[in-house]
């Protein structure tokens, strides 16, 4: 069964019973039957504004904090298809355009190791008290976390200190993987990991962030370091522009959630993201980061 996200409130929709209908009522696939019915909004009038007061409550009674769901449906929303500006990257035929992935790439599991954290991206959008990648980013630095994990092979680049924070929101399935890319930054020692995993509700719930490096083996474990292994997968590549690497990280992640939630050949499937820091890096002021996505073609689920 292929799953889809309403591209009107957001709402996941696993179930064909959730899709809306056309004129012909037969089932669409871009918005669900609460938003879409009979080939029309069932509140065309209603405002982006009004939507996210509508979401809230719901985020709310599933136990996420009100403040927390209201920022991160403000970060959301605007870039599904029904709310993104018309005329603002469309293409010819008025067709709003997404990011797109700069390459594809097959990888076979990777074992990292650093250290982590359990948190959301409501609470790291909001910049509350809640916030675990920034503290986690300054405790990596501080406690030389790079230099003491075993089993790394080469030296560590030195990445700019300022960390990241994950904006953590159609292409075409059969593109080839690109080793084109920066593809192999990560098996040599030199890349610092920003790992995503254990989502609990994709891109909704909790999620353990892992700040590391990967590894050859991970029987020796030191204390207080957390490991991880990633699964082989298939993954989209999206590679930030260059700039002030908060800036260009979290532009990055806002792209790839308009992307993930208007492709339909395609979909994440959240065994585990990561962003790696190499060379390209090492000025904060001037960072480039590729961001690698876990994928799999809708007709594998």
């Amino acid at each position: 069964m292929n799953s889809y996200v309403c591209q009107s409130c957001g709402m996941p929709m696993p179930d064909e019973a959730l899709y809306g209908t056309d004129k012909e009522n037969n089932k669409v696939t871009e918005y669900c039957k609460y938003c879409y019915e009979d080939g029309a909004f069932t509140q065309p009038e209603l405002t982006l504004g009004e939507m996210i007061e509508v979401c809230v409550p719901i985020m709310v009674k599933e136990g996420m904090e009100e403040q927390a769901a209201r920022t991160m449906m403000q970060s959301y929303l605007p870039n599904l298809k029904r709310w993104s500006s018309p005329g603002d990257g469309e293409d010819g035929e008025g067709e709003r355009k997404h990011a797109q992935p700069d390459y594809f790439v097959e990888k076979a599991e990777i074992h990292l190791m650093g250290i982590a954290a359990r948190t959301t991206n409501a609470n790291e959008l909001s910049a509350s008290a809640e916030a675990q990648i920034p503290k986690l980013w300054e405790r990596f630095w501080q406690e030389s976390v790079l230099e003491n994990i075993p089993g790394r092979s080469g030296a560590a680049v030195q990445v700019g200190s300022e960390g990241s924070t994950d904006g953590n929101a159609n292409t075409n399935a059969n593109a080839d993987a690109n080793t084109n890319g920066n593809t192999n930054a990560d098996t040599n020692g030199n890349a610092i990991f920003g790992c995503y995993t254990d989502y609990e509700n994709g891109a909704f719930g909790e999620y353990t962030i892992l700040l590391g490096a990967s590894v050859s083996s991970l029987a020796n474990i030191p204390e207080g370091m957390a490991v991880t292994t990633l699964p082989a997968a298939r993954y989209a590549v999206f590679t930030t522009a260059k700039g002030p690497m908060n800036k260009v990280v979290i532009e990055a992640w806002q792209a790839i959630w308009q992307w993930s939630a208007a492709v339909t050949d395609l979909e994440r499937t959240f065994t585990g993201d990561f962003e790696l820091y190499d060379e390209r890096s090492s000025n904060p002021e001037d960072a480039q980061v590729d961001i690698y996505i876990a994928v799999q073609s809708q007709d594998k689920k």
